[in-house]
């Protein structure tokens, strides 16, 4: 499972094509017998709510909690954005690691890659994951 942080936006699919980029060129490298597939759904998540928890999860949410929970592994590719994470990706992590007991992201593998226009561009980005 490879999750990109790509949304439509009025800035166009420039800004995003480095981490959806780098997100096929690790499938193409990736062992045998890897699979990639690029979950594109942050765009339709509702902003995180507490206590959306307590009744049924919108759509979108059950969506991702399925999607995610059901890979081996995450890859999280990324464009840096004001020298953090894109807070539509750090939507999403919010909702797949809650509620607590049953998180998605629990005990799962993941892993970070950065994206942007010079070498260590998204390094200060990547150290927000820590």
């Amino acid at each position: 499972m490879a999750a990109s942080s790509s949304t439509a936006t009025a800035r166009g699919a420039r800004w995003l094509d480095a981490p959806v980029a780098r997100t096929r060129a690790a499938a193409e490298v990736a062992p045998a017998g890897v699979q990639f597939e690029l979950w594109e759904g942050i765009g339709e998540l509702p902003i995180y709510d507490q206590e959306l928890e307590e009744g049924d999860a919108p759509a979108a949410v059950r969506r991702l909690r399925e999607a995610w929970g059901s890979a081996d592994a995450i890859l999280f590719s990324t464009p840096e954005y004001n020298g953090s994470v894109p807070g539509g990706l750090k939507n999403a992590i919010d909702w797949a690691s809650r509620p607590k007991p049953e998180a998605v992201l629990a005990n799962r593998t993941v892993a970070v890659v950065g994206a942007g226009s010079a070498a260590l561009i998204a390094a200060p980005g990547r150290r927000r994951w820590r």
